[in-house]
């Protein structure tokens, strides 16, 4: 990835944690702690060729990710369990909790069009590569749904 240049345009987007104490089962003091929805974290690099989008989703399976390609536009859709599942019926209060889980959606909008034919995305621990050969300028294209492999 040497020839990889940063930063590329990455469209703004604002989430918020609300924090919240989460009581269960009658526990009187708990810590607070956001919400089900997390915003893993994203790089986007532009080469000669291609421009790459890599997503830090550790704890995603390749069936979890739904990733789009719409002219300039890459969305990448997924969730991500909640960690403290298997101990659903044990736990009594929440005092401290980092680990974001649930749904997630980002969106890109690259500098240039894009082939959406040439496009790959791999999952590999626990980072998405999502590889979007660049095409002629002007040039019109479809959209279209990405499998992971």
């Amino acid at each position: 990835m040497g020839d990889l240049k940063r930063p590329v345009f990455v469209s703004a987007a604002f989430v918020t944690h609300r924090q919240q104490a989460v009581p269960i089962g009658g526990a009187s003091s708990c810590a607070l702690f956001a919400p089900d929805m997390w915003w893993p974290p994203m790089d986007v690099y532009e080469a000669a060729t291609k421009y790459v989008v890599l997503l830090e989703i550790g704890g995603v399976s390749e069936d979890g990710l739904k990733i789009e390609v719409d002219g300039q536009t890459v969305s990448i859709r997924g969730s991500r369990g909640d960690p403290s599942g298997h101990l659903e019926g044990e736990l009594q209060c929440i005092h401290h909790r980092e680990i974001d889980h649930g749904d997630f959606e980002r969106h890109v909008f690259l500098p240039g069009p894009v082939d959406v034919t040439g496009v790959e995305a791999t999952l590999s621990d626990g980072v998405l590569e999502v590889s979007l050969p660049k095409r002629e300028p002007g040039s019109m294209g479809d959209a279209r749904t990405i499998e992971v492999v």
